[in-house]
């Protein structure tokens, strides 16, 4: 049986440190890049990242989201074979999955006058987003299966920290020097940070794979009926997050993209609790669920959900209390005119923190379709709330549309854990007592 509380003793701690160093080096990399570049060039860049996350994530068809719960649930039963043929299936369909998505970009590189006349980048950008889609695929994949492992802290590691950091001490460099440096260039230098560290993640992958049983079958279709649910969900997610910066990009300018970017970046501290509790009971989770031992998982949700909750919480009212302070800091002065945008987002992130973790529950469980369906409909709703809006209220419209999309989105989840899976997963205090009382005596033990 999985010991939760050990894995939350050994792993918790240097996930958390991960979490906070991803989500402080993220603001640091935004600030550098608000420094270096115009706000209607900083706008740019969030559209870049997001069809560049985009396409990565169509590309695998919600195969790195599935093969967490495979590789976990083949080790729970210790059958390293089915593990090992899952990992290399999904490895030898990302190399498939990137050469298409190089084809799809050359084509648009050689013919984008003809079919994408309304595009507003030239060829040049549209081939770099492919490659940078590309070097995403292996990250994403690379990550999912630490996390499947049960490698929580190189998942987290490798799930964008090292880019991140790779990429500020090449930004500063370029900052310092004070050269003039445009979007292509930043973009490129991003690209060849994230290539470095996906080398460095599968080298430290090949290394933890080389224990298991020595032969593998390839398993792709059956990978892909299994994870072609979860490639809707995904997106949706994706979707939710980035079509608002492309709506108000297409409806009015880059520049409201630059502040509507910067808030929602600025709101990522609120949710590092909520994003570190995901990574690290994700395999928890697939296990417990597999083991039929519904009571215990809901310990697991609802004890972590409570710290969820009073950090979350937390986070809401400094952001509140100082979001403008905190804005000219990171950004510089001209971005503190997002702070309104700012206060919408994080009204809207309360009730992310106080549902807790539902997606994980329905993922790891198998019920990816409705992910999906809660995925889509949030998209929907938040879509036609952005689209409404944003011609009259600019940047605010945005942040209202995102706001109400993860709000709708987590409640349709909740909703469904409790209706439909007859699991709890806001906050519990009982259900952390336990935990920490499973803590303190481990701990006891191992003295």
């Amino acid at each position: 049986m999985i010991n939760v509380s050990n894995r939350l003793i050994s792993g918790g701690v240097w996930i958390g440190v991960l979490a906070l160093l991803n989500a402080i080096s993220t603001l640091l990399f935004n600030g550098l890049l608000a420094r270096i570049l115009s706000p209607e060039e900083v706008g740019q860049y969030f559209i870049a990242m997001g069809i560049a996350m985009l396409v990565a994530t169509l590309s695998v068809v919600g195969t790195d989201n599935s093969i967490v719960r495979l590789i976990s649930s083949s080790l729970s039963t210790k059958n390293r074979y089915m593990a090992k043929s899952y990992l290399f299936s999904s490895l030898l369909f990302c190399v498939f999955s990137s050469f298409i998505v190089m084809v799809g970009s050359l084509f648009l590189y050689f013919n984008i006058e003809k079919y994408v006349s309304a595009f507003s980048w030239d060829s040049n950008m549209i081939l770099i987003v492919g490659v940078w889609a590309v070097v995403l695929i292996f990250r994403n994949i690379f990550t999912s299966i630490f996390k499947g492992l049960h490698e929580l802290g190189f998942a987290s590691l490798f799930s964008g920290f090292v880019t991140t950091f790779v990429a500020i001490i090449a930004l500063f460099i370029l900052y310092y020097y004070g050269d003039e440096y445009g979007l292509y260039d930043i973009v490129i230098v991003v690209i060849v940070c994230a290539l470095l560290a996906t080398i460095a993640s599968a080298t430290v992958l090949y290394r933890k794979i080389k224990h298991l049983y020595s032969s593998y079958e390839f398993r792709i279709i059956e990978l892909l009926r299994l994870s072609a649910p979860l490639v809707f969900a995904t997106a949706g997610f994706l979707v939710m997050r980035e079509v608002h910066l492309w709506i108000v990009g297409a409806k009015v300018s880059s520049l409201e993209v630059a502040f509507l970017g910067a808030a929602i970046y600025l709101v990522q501290f609120i949710t590092v609790p909520l994003r570190l509790t995901n990574t690290l009971i994700q395999p928890a989770a697939a296990h417990l669920y597999a083991r039929g031992k519904v009571d215990r998982l809901q310990v697991l949700l609802r004890g972590t959900g409570m710290v969820i909750v009073v950090f979350g919480i937390a986070a809401c009212f400094l952001l509140l209390a100082f979001g403008e302070v905190l804005l000219s800091i990171v950004y510089g002065e001209k971005y503190t005119y997002a702070v309104d945008g700012l206060n919408i987002i994080i009204l809207g992130q309360l009730i992310n923190v106080a549902v807790g973790s539902p997606g994980v529950v329905l993922t790891m469980a198998g019920y990816e379709k409705l992910v999906m369906i809660s995925s889509l409909s949030a998209a929907g709703i938040g879509i036609t709330t952005t689209y409404i809006l944003s011609e009259s209220m600019g940047y605010l419209g945005g942040a209202i549309g995102f706001a109400v999309t993860f709000a709708s989105y987590n409640l349709l989840m909740w909703i469904i854990c409790l209706v439909h899976l007859k699991i709890i997963t806001h906050a519990g205090q009982n259900e952390l007592l336990i935990m920490l009382n499973e803590m303190k005596t481990k701990i006891m033990n191992s003295i």
